[in-house]
């Protein structure tokens, strides 16, 4: 298995948006797959291998992670979406409500609390029970472990570190025809924002994994991605990243068996696949046909599984060719494959 690393520098913008135009915080593997698709138009023709390659490789949708720095050593948090399953949360300290308005506000939980979230799994209730008390919340979005980040908590009020800023930012139509300005209107972007406290530094990634191993050409268009940005408003240098690192991930957790699994990207599943959801939601996708350029065609819409899904057993998911037909330069593809991590009590 593979991991990509893509590290934005400070005060970088990104506009990532849903089909309702509101902000996310990470990018859906179908939109991953999209970028990648149109990068590698830009370095090769459309028979090159590289086409087969993407259309056959499982990768996750981008997620974020922190790399910290103290004394000149280097830590890297990768997250996971947080699961949408019930949870039972307690924390003796602080009151009920209050621990519903905590656990609320997270959205992604560390790879290590997901591994301990295994044992809190109530096979008989269908539910996890989570002691916040042992838990680190940074920014109030990013759920760690104690132990993962323990050496910093007496330098450090995690509730303060707010990597992600969304900002609102005033814009201005202006006609194609004639140059004039048009209708007035407010724009929303995260802005990366680097936490820096004496001798620490806290900054954010996104990355996702590749279940298989893959090309020197999917890594040079990987490459590509970063210096083309992802997400909207590109031409205003929104979305592009400074560093690409790539590696090795081993993890035994994705080579045992469970009796649920959790999905990493965005699915659409096969008809005989749909009896296996169990706690999920919809994402809708909408939006234009991009094709090195913009055609002013509009996508059928579609609804897709949502990460962070339980399943009650292995889908594979499907890369769909959707039929436009209005559109005959080449076939458009909807990225569905499942990528799925065991959830609940695992079997070694």
């Amino acid at each position: 298995m593979k991991i990509f690393k893509l590290f934005p520098s400070e005060l970088t913008k990104f506009h990532l948006g849903d089909s309702n135009r509101k902000l996310k915080d990470y990018f859906s593997s179908d939109q991953l797959f999209s970028a990648l698709y149109n990068c590698g138009m830009l370095l090769f023709n459309k028979d090159d291998s590289f086409f087969k390659e993407l259309k056959e490789t499982t990768f996750t949708s981008l997620f974020p992670g922190i790399s910290i720095k103290f004394n000149e050593e280097v830590k890297d948090i990768i997250f996971l979406p947080k699961p949408l399953c019930a949870m039972e949360i307690g924390d003796k300290n602080v009151s009920r409500l209050v621990n519903h308005k905590k656990f609320k506000k997270i959205k992604f939980i560390s790879f290590d609390l997901y591994k301990e979230m295994q044992k809190m799994w109530d096979d008989k209730e269908k539910e996890i029970k989570l002691d916040l008390s042992k838990v680190v919340i940074v920014g109030g979005t990013y759920a760690c472990t104690l132990e993962e980040l323990q050496h910093l908590q007496e330098k450090i009020d995690f509730n303060n570190v707010k990597l992600f800023k969304t900002r609102v930012v005033p814009k201005v139509v202006i006609s194609r025809l004639n140059d004039t300005s048009d209708n007035f209107y407010f724009q929303d972007e995260l802005e990366v924002n680097y936490y820096k406290a004496r001798d620490v530094i806290i900054r954010p990634f996104f990355y996702f994994l590749c279940k298989e191993e893959v090309s020197s050409k999917f890594k040079g268009v990987v490459r590509l991605l970063a210096d083309e940005g992802i997400g909207g408003k590109r031409s205003l240098s929104n979305g592009i990243f400074e560093e690409v690192l790539e590696g090795d991930f081993e993890e035994e957790i994705f080579n045992h068996s469970s009796g649920y699994y959790m999905n990493l990207s965005s699915i659409y599943p096969k008809k005989e696949e749909v009896v296996n959801l169990d706690c999920y939601e919809l994402e809708e996708r909408n939006g234009y046909i991009y094709s090195g350029r913009t055609t002013g065609i509009r996508k059928k819409t579609v609804r897709l599984i949502k990460e962070g899904s339980i399943f009650k057993d292995v889908i594979s998911g499907r890369l769909m060719e959707m039929k436009e037909d209005v559109f005959k330069e080449h076939c458009i593809y909807l990225y569905g494959k499942g990528f799925l991590i065991p959830f609940g009590e695992v079997v070694k």
